[in-house]
């Protein structure tokens, strides 16, 4: 199972030499493309400006943006589940029904997501990484997923992080749709809430990013 989760992790990961390109015209068909496939929308948040997107190892992103003359940035990724599914292929076994295959597909979502965040953190396992699941009622009625979660990261490499130094990472997942990644970077957690809060929190910007109900 492991290797398969890491097998799963490179081919999303791997969409990065596709979506870090240098134009703005290619960065948006590259976000639209996936969301899409995902079946998810995106609706900037007032007040943000999109920056460009950073080259790195650790994690894809199709779309970031900052509040301007605030410490934050905040990118947004996409894993289609016809991604994972086509990752998973070799992995299928012989006595394996489509609905078997599709249905261990959903359940790696929480494992993938927690590999994620590891890389996201730096590429090695951090005991101080602390995660917190959202009520399920609740994020099907705010993010259209069915289940999703905050996952708080210190980041311990400059290829993702660049000069910020901590992550609150929003984990979605929709069944047979695919899942969603919004991170929130900053200097620290008590840095980032209050900007989250000013500036995501009122004007509906924390669900830029969701599934289509």
């Amino acid at each position: 199972m492991k290797k398969i989760i890491i097998l799963v992790v490179l081919a999303i990961t791997i969409n990065q030499a596709q979506a870090q390109t240098s134009t703005t015209d290619s960065v948006h068909l590259k976000f639209n493309t996936e969301l899409v496939k995902a079946g998810m929308t995106f609706t900037m948040p007032n007040g943000a400006v999109e920056v460009p997107i950073v080259k790195n190892m650790q994690m894809h992103y199709e779309m970031a943006v900052t509040i301007p003359g605030k410490a934050i940035e905040v990118r947004y990724a996409i894993a289609p589940y016809s991604t994972m599914r086509n990752a998973m292929k070799k992995s299928q076994k012989d006595g394996d029904t489509t609905e078997v295959f599709n249905k261990r597909i959903n359940n790696m979502s929480r494992a993938i997501t927690y590999s994620i965040a590891t890389n996201v953190g730096g590429g090695v396992r951090d005991s101080t990484i602390r995660s917190q699941m959202f009520p399920p009622e609740a994020v099907k009625r705010e993010f259209g997923a069915d289940f999703g979660g905050t996952i708080l990261i210190p980041v311990k490499n400059n290829s993702f992080g660049t000069q910020y130094k901590f992550c609150m990472m929003i984990a979605l997942h929709k069944d047979f749709a695919g899942d969603g990644y919004i991170m929130y970077l900053g200097d620290s957690l008590q840095s980032i809430g209050p900007i989250v809060k000013e500036h995501f929190g009122i004007n509906g910007g924390f669900y830029a990013l969701k599934f289509k109900q």
